[in-house]
């Protein structure tokens, strides 16, 4: 009997020490590939009015990438000079999440620009309202940039700027998604999930589906329109730039882009709908961080600045 016992403990044992492996594996891979959390003590409540901001001089790891600021809590932290300042605002995507700060396309942007400096005051999950109350606070008499030439504004427009705050709705069965919630315990089932939806378009299709309610999509342009206006009435120049999805890339389908340029068109509003131009190049899915249909990889970065320095 013990002998039988013994033989069995042995292929339990090796099994439990092979998914222990591979449990530590997944940690390891989804810690590099796939680490999306922001820590709480880099944020600053309530920086620009009552929008938040990255804190001054950061100097830490926000998924798994290299970021740091400076002492105005632009990305990233560089020395001071008295170029005129080109001042992107946005969310997630412009603050280059997921991407160090040598490789962010507005730090690429200023290496190759020999007459002005860019500061990048986007922060994640900031939208339209907060794009105007930083650039509000940044040309306020007091602000941190009064000692400094602003020369223009430069806002990045994402297509969950028209309903950021709702987070998507699953539409599978109660029972299932009470397993998945269980089954989110195991780094191999995450990892496993990912990769199975690497090249999903949900976030595209949640999206794309708020352009047809034209309230919403009003709202945003209401917003858009008010930057417009509080740059006009500084005499500052703002440019908006709207940035695709990696579905969008390979499907083709800019419909909301369309809607978008419609409505900014006939407000007189500055744009540039970043799609074609990177819809140019090859390996589409490479210009994206790993599963992630919106941010973008250290790739999508450098086609980004390539594409604005055409631009400009």
């Amino acid at each position: 009997m013990a002998w039988h016992l013994k033989n069995m403990m042995i292929p339990i044992l090796v099994l439990l020490g092979l998914i222990a492996l591979i449990e530590t594996l997944s940690y390891f891979i989804l810690l590099k590939k796939y680490n999306r959390s922001i820590p709480d003590e880099t944020i600053e409540n309530g920086r620009f009015g009552n929008s938040n901001g990255l804190k001054s001089n950061l100097n830490t790891k926000i998924w798994g990438e290299a970021f740091s600021t400076d002492d105005k809590g632009s990305r990233p932290a560089k020395a001071y000079n008295k170029k005129p300042k080109k001042v992107w605002i946005g969310d997630s995507v412009v603050e280059g999440v997921g991407v160090s700060d040598s490789l962010i396309f507005t730090y690429l942007l200023a290496e190759s620009d020999s007459v002005y400096d860019y500061l990048n005051f986007a922060h994640a999950g900031n939208t339209p309202i907060d794009y105007f109350n930083t650039i509000n606070s940044l040309i306020d008499t007091n602000s941190i940039l009064v000692n400094d030439s602003v020369h223009s504004f430069h806002i990045g427009i994402c297509l969950n700027d028209i309903n950021p705050k709702e987070k998507i709705q699953s539409t599978l069965p109660a029972f299932i998604q009470k397993a998945n919630l269980l089954l989110q315990i195991s780094n191999t089932y995450r990892l496993l999930k990912l990769w199975i939806n690497r090249n999903s378009d949900g976030y595209f299709q949640y999206d794309a589906a708020m352009y047809k309610d034209q309230a919403k999509v009003h709202e945003v342009i209401d917003q858009l329109v008010r930057i417009s206006a509080l740059c006009k009435s500084k005499n500052i120049s703002c440019q908006f730039y709207i940035f695709p999805y990696k579905s969008q890339l390979v499907s083709g389908n800019f419909s909301p882009q369309q809607t978008l340029a419609y409505h900014m068109g006939i407000n007189g509003l500055p744009f540039i709908d970043l799609s074609s131009y990177l819809r140019k190049g090859d390996n589409l899915h490479e210009l994206y961080l790993f599963s992630d249909e919106i941010h973008f990889s250290a790739k999508g970065h450098k086609a980004i600045a390539t594409s604005i320095s055409m631009i400009r």
